[in-house]
């Protein structure tokens, strides 16, 4: 797996690609133009690396990322979903067994909703739908 990493551009959205970090700023360098790096800065606590897992839809999971995941389905049909916040390589819960869901297993079926900078009051929700 190639690392890959992405961060909020100073001005604008989100770019992807190669980390470079000097002289305590960030930067992701998405490609190069005749060989020279083309290096954009980002906001420095922005900057979260792909897991190497997509999500649902084939989105990239990236740290920092908010994910939904079904917590349970009731025979009436409706479903609890819970909003988490992607930590590489820790544990971010256990299951109702007090089993750690991480890796695939635990990303298989989630959808990333959003992100921590940009929508962190999504951390706070819970839905039964």
């Amino acid at each position: 797996m190639k690392y890959k990493f992405r961060g909020k551009r100073l001005v604008g959205g989100w770019v992807g690609g190669y980390l470079f970090q000097q002289w305590g700023k960030s930067y992701i360098m998405p490609h190069t133009i005749n060989g020279i790096p083309d290096m954009v800065e980002v906001i420095h606590e922005s900057v979260g690396q792909f897991i190497g897992l997509p999500d649902k839809n084939g989105v990239e999971i990236c740290q920092g990322d908010i994910i939904k995941v079904l917590n349970w389905c009731t025979k009436e049909g409706k479903k609890s979903f819970s909003y988490i916040k992607v930590e590489y390589q820790q544990v971010l819960g256990s299951d109702d067994m007090g089993t750690d869901m991480i890796g695939f297993p635990f990303y298989c079926g989630s959808e990333v909703i959003g992100n921590v900078y940009d929508n962190p009051e999504l951390l706070k929700k819970t839905n039964v739908v």
